[in-house]
């Protein structure tokens, strides 16, 4: 992208200019500010060219090699041990002949070289082209900071959509519950989304969503997710009529190649049952007793694909004891190093193995699984969600 104000900042650079000869400094000098270069700095040797570099930054520096105290080439060595000073271009003046020494510059980070003795136009183009590239440099950046700081700021408001420790422990406290969660996206954002919500004394919802994607446009529609959940919250009662409006109102914003998938429940803890609806989740999973575990169906039209899709109303018991595993379909399409997949019997197995914990049988699961996950890191592609949902 052109910027007609880069011109003026180029001619605002700070340049080094060393050398042992005074008459050399002269010329360049001369050379430098009738081009519009004002901030000049000079020094006789590499040594003074270093405190002058740490002092004032520069952004450019124009460096004989052959000079007392310390040479060129040791002033090359030292500013490329500082990291701070990767980006300031090193312009080396050489004689025709002296392939040697042009080389070992390089190999010492300097940018370019110009030949003695100095052409004025060729010391002006090189000094141009080196500055516009540092500027440039400098702006992209500026650009990336700016970026990895925005994005930062989205993962953790994404972060904060999910249920905070403060609501997990009212949860709890209201319906006697143990709940453990684990959260995690492949990039810096993702499509991947959970909570729990009171909706009586006795009725609490629960859901675990995934829209497809990753990156900005999947977090893009989980704050829409947690917008429209809300704007239809006087259906929740009713899992299979709530999940139809969902998927209406994302019917009408989401592209045709976006779809999410969902499991919304409702835990009657009065009747001690759930009562779920599904747009193509992963199955669920729910241990009611030490003897056995369920691998309830999760079938159904993701949601955004047809806005008059139905969605079906499943009743399973919920008693005191009974453990809930809701999980993205992250964590079963993770492999291990041989390519094994984490299966759904797996993880029921998990649920009856970590009985033995009662009551804190969502933290020992999640700790589990999510060591588990941390062996497959390298192999993890999309984001991740675990809840567990333990009734005492």
């Amino acid at each position: 992208m052109n910027d007609p104000k880069r011109g003026e900042r180029v001619k605002e650079s700070k340049i080094l200019i060393v050398d042992d000869i005074e008459l050399n400094r002269k010329l360049l000098e001369t050379t430098l500010r009738r081009a519009g270069y004002h901030h000049l700095y000079f020094a006789t040797n590499g040594q003074e060219a270093l405190e002058l570099t740490h002092l004032h930054r520069p952004d450019l520096v124009i460096l004989d090699i052959m000079m007392p105290t310390m040479d060129g080439f040791a002033y090359c060595s030292a500013v490329q041990q500082d990291e701070s000073l990767s980006n300031m271009p090193i312009i080396v003046q050489t004689v025709l002949d002296e392939i040697e020494k042009k080389l070992l510059a390089f190999r010492l980070g300097a940018a370019d070289y110009i030949c003695k003795p100095i052409e004025p136009m060729e010391l002006l183009a090189r000094t141009q082209v080196h500055l516009n590239h540092k500027l440039l440099l400098e702006s992209e950046r500026r650009h990336a900071a700016r970026i990895h700081r925005e994005m930062d700021a989205a993962r953790e408001t994404q972060i904060r959509l999910m249920p905070s420790k403060k609501q997990l422990h009212l949860c709890e406290r209201m319906y006697n519950l143990e709940i453990a969660a684990h959260f995690q996206t492949s990039t810096e954002l993702g499509g991947d989304g959970w909570g729990v919500q009171p909706l009586s004394e006795t009725h609490m919802a629960l859901w675990c969503y995934d829209f497809s994607g990753h990156g900005i446009l999947a977090a893009m529609n989980v704050f829409r997710m947690q917008v429209i959940m809300q704007e239809c919250w006087q259906y929740a009662g009713d899992p299979s009529r709530y999940v139809s409006h969902l998927n209406k109102r994302l019917c009408g914003l989401l592209e045709k190649h976006e779809f999410a998938t969902l499991f919304f429940a409702v835990l009657d803890m009065e009747s001690n049952c759930m009562v779920y609806a599904s747009a193509a989740a992963p199955p669920a999973i729910l241990s009611i007793d030490a003897n056995n575990h369920v691998i309830l169906p999760t079938a159904g039209l993701p949601l955004a694909v047809i806005p008059e899709a139905t969605y079906k109303t499943h009743y399973m018991p919920f008693p005191s004891g009974s453990v809930l595993l809701l999980f993205s379909d992250g964590l079963i399409e993770t492999p291990d190093e041989s390519g094994e997949m984490i299966t759904e019997e797996y993880l029921g197995n998990a649920i009856q193995k970590n009985r033995e914990h009662f009551p804190a049988i969502g933290a020992s699961l999640k700790k589990d699984l999510v060591g588990m996950l941390e062996k497959r890191a390298e192999f993890i592609k999309d984001d991740i969600t675990l809840a567990v949902i333990q009734r005492r």
